[in-house]
């Protein structure tokens, strides 16, 4: 695990930069500077990053379209971004939450304010972090199940199945993940009986296929 959470900050006027890592390094935090858009991405390609402190109004490329790039790409779809802006209009607001900003902080911003947002989105992101390590372990153990299993979401809609469960439903994992459990195989597990007893469940669900769907028809 490192040792300090690295912060990316973009901005193209250097005292704010500069105003920024004055605050966040005396905190244990590692920051790295960013004075465009373009550098911005070409660093988070390189640069394994925690959080980015990102200005909307820049030059040539604005924090919307950096955004935007962020959350298109896998690698940095997850890193939290905290736009830095003057902007007070809702409109401009709602523009980035739609393109996938995190949170936002005004300028001129407060010291206070900014660490404890900071603090907190880094410690979300600690807790996904932890969540996907926990998923990619229990998807390991399915896989090594020769019955078939399936995971659900508190939605009831697949996040994970076995590789037994493609091979004994004979379905690709385009028809598969993402569904709703009613929705699968030509609506076969939309069954009463079945739908009353998830719709009970709110914790992600573990329910095993081996026996067929026969037994919930009875």
């Amino acid at each position: 695990m490192k040792d300090k959470s690295v912060i990316l900050v973009v901005d193209d006027q250097p005292q704010n930069t500069e105003l920024l890592e004055a605050h966040l390094v005396p905190q244990g935090y590692e920051v790295v500077r960013a004075a465009s858009g373009e550098e911005a991405l070409k660093i988070l390609s390189d640069t394994q990053i925690d959080l980015v402190l990102l200005d909307i109004m820049m030059p040539r490329m604005s924090g919307f379209e950096v955004l935007e790039k962020m959350r298109a790409d896998k690698k940095t779809r997850l890193i939290p971004v905290v736009m830095v802006t003057v902007l007070k209009e809702t409109e401009d607001r709602v523009k980035a939450l739609e393109a996938g900003c995190d949170d936002f902080i005004s300028k001129p911003f407060d010291r206070h304010e900014l660490l404890v947002r900071v603090k907190s989105l880094l410690r979300i992101k600690r807790l996904h972090e932890d969540v996907e390590e926990a998923r990619e372990y229990a998807e390991n153990i399915i896989n090594t199940v020769r019955e078939p299993l399936i995971v659900l979401d508190q939605n009831l809609r697949v996040i994970t199945v076995s590789r037994s469960f493609y091979d004994f439903f004979k379905v690709k994992p385009e028809e598969t993940m993402g569904q709703l459990i009613y929705k699968l195989g030509n609506k076969q597990w939309n069954i009463p009986r079945l739908r009353e007893l998830l719709e009970t469940m709110i914790l992600i669900t573990f329910f095993p296929l081996s026996s067929g769907i026969r037994n919930w028809r009875k």
